[in-house]
């Protein structure tokens, strides 16, 4: 019995950072706790920091679940998770999914995305985000805006 509880205690101890964290989201809605959507979000920060892509969208598919409805950072993060992780298919739905759930992009999440739209070869996606960004007064990395042009241009569909 003793030893079964270290083990317990070691087990925990190699887990990966978030673990404890979503273990604990799990355990405050069995107690009816309600977290708040800024607890989700850093939960979804401190998976990219580890690349668990998994575990960010476990996260934010476990939101509804707890009551808390995610914002337009929650997605940011999911986004910026999976693009880390090159799961551009994952970022490219996560992004559909929050503008048809009314949430408007931040500049970091439209760079990201058009990245992810470069990575997968839908370079025609990545410029038309970048004309949509910039007409609703985003302004995007100028990396990416360099490698979306280059891009386009390297399809020779300029001009």
């Amino acid at each position: 019995m003793i030893c079964d509880l270290y083990d317990d205690r070691v087990r925990r101890l190699m887990q990966p950072p978030w673990a404890a964290s979503l273990q604990l989201l799990t355990e405050m809605h069995r107690h009816g706790v309600r977290p708040e959507v800024e607890t989700c979000n850093f939960l979804i920060r401190a998976c990219r920091e580890t690349s668990s892509w998994e575990e960010a969208l476990r996260v934010l598919r476990g939101m509804p679940l707890w009551l808390v409805e995610p914002n337009s950072a929650t997605y940011a993060g999911a986004i910026a998770v999976c693009n880390d992780c090159q799961e551009w298919r994952q970022s490219l739905h996560l992004f559909v999914e929050m503008t048809r759930e009314g949430l408007r992009p931040d500049d970091e999440t439209c760079s990201s995305m058009m990245s992810a739209y470069l990575d997968a070869g839908h370079w025609s996606m990545a410029l038309k985000l970048m004309a949509d960004s910039l007409h609703c007064g985003l302004a995007p990395d100028p990396e990416v805006f360099k490698n979306t042009v280059v891009a386009v241009a390297g399809q020779g569909h300029w001009g």
